[in-house]
């Protein structure tokens, strides 16, 4: 048994790719498992701290507004069949699983060309070009939301399986995260961050909100996540919250976001659709900021599925200046809190990676 991951341009691609791939592993602990990201992707990190081999293919978006960053990207894709081919030839798997991102397509057409079965995962609401691309000469398509099916080829092979979040998620329950932390039951934990890169609009919000907290009673603890590469400019612009062990914290990433996610009371957050699966797994309420720089608007469907369920608040980027009266407006509600947290436990299946995991080895050839 011999499958070969592929996805990347973020961490959302990644993550699916790895819940996937750890619940076969545990299933089949024969299962040869490698994976294919692009070169120099901060999410490659992830891959390799799982100790998964790794090749890496660069590659970079088409949809630049310079002529010179467009043909250069052109020229990256064209190069990248040739070194999908060798990869493919080396590694020489049974199945090829695509997760998304623009590393996904060569791989996966070039991989269908060879004759080896392929398969890949949606996990937006609104299908990402590679899929739309790959959908109808995949052998199938995997769904992280229903919705994302009416938006495909009518004679595309759609399986729900939902989007998998790590184990991790179910190894908190509130109480232990909370003891884990030091927080009180008393204490308020608001968590934010941008994603697996950051978002400089909405650090500037968060450093507002954490100013305005300093101010208040003690009783909120805030920590954010603020991406790496906005980092050391709020670390010497606002030192008080990067230094020390305040309850007011910035950091460029962290690395149990479990624990903080199953500890907090509230989170800002964009909403891409593995933060979104991420949520509803920690039963953690939420104010979600869909990033207006995504294609098809698919942050947005994300959001408006889990508030329509009731576990999240929608702000659009553009309204940031209400953003704190939201959320310290939630923060004071706990009954409000208390719902919405019931809400999200009506949602989601911790048996995504598992259904996706059986999804996969039902398609390898010696199951056909």
């Amino acid at each position: 048994m011999n499958i070969l991951f592929c996805g990347g341009g973020t961490f959302g691609h990644v993550a699916p790719a790895l819940a996937a791939a750890e619940a076969i592993r545990k299933m089949h602990p024969e299962a040869q498992i490698a994976f294919v990201g692009r070169r120099d992707g901060a999410e490659n990190e992830s891959i390799r701290s799982h100790g998964y081999r790794l090749y890496e293919i660069p590659i970079e978006s088409l949809g630049h507004k310079s002529i010179y960053r467009s043909a250069r990207a052109m020229l990256l894709l064209l190069r990248s069949f040739s070194l999908a081919r060798r990869v493919l030839k080396e590694s020489a798997p049974d199945l090829v699983f695509g997760t998304g991102g623009y590393v996904c397509y060569p791989v996966l057409r070039m991989a269908q060309i060879m004759g080896i079965r392929t398969l890949i995962h949606e996990s937006n609401a609104v299908p990402g070009r590679a899929c739309r691309m790959l959908a109808r000469s995949c052998d199938g398509v995997l769904l992280g939301v229903e919705d994302a099916r009416e938006r495909l080829p009518k004679d595309t092979r759609c399986i729900y399986t939902g989007n998998p979040v790590r184990e991790d998620f179910f190894r908190y329950s509130r109480q232990r995260a909370r003891h884990a932390l030091g927080l009180r039951d008393s204490d308020r934990l608001l968590l934010s961050f941008g994603g697996s890169g950051g978002a400089g609009a909405l650090n500037a919000a968060m450093l507002s909100l954490m100013r305005k907290a300093a101010e208040g009673d003690g009783g909120i603890y805030h920590v954010h996540a603020a991406g790496k590469k906005y980092f050391e400019d709020i670390r010497k612009s606002n030192p008080a919250f990067t230094i020390g062990k305040g309850r007011l914290r910035v950091y460029p990433f962290l690395e149990n976001m479990p624990l903080y996610m199953c500890a907090a009371d509230l989170c800002i957050c964009r909403s891409g659709a593995m933060t979104v699966a991420e949520l509803t797994a920690a039963k953690l309420p939420s104010i979600l900021i869909p990033s207006p720089n995504v294609t098809d608007d698919h942050q947005r469907k994300n959001a408006e599925s889990l508030a329509a369920r009731g576990g999240a608040l929608i702000c659009d980027e553009k309204e940031l200046s209400s953003l704190e009266e939201m959320a310290l407006g939630l923060l004071s509600d706990r009954g409000r809190l208390s719902a919405m947290r019931q809400a999200l436990s009506r949602c989601g299946s911790r048996d995504a990676a598992r259904e996706i995991a059986n999804a996969v080895v039902s398609f390898l050839p010696d199951n056909k």
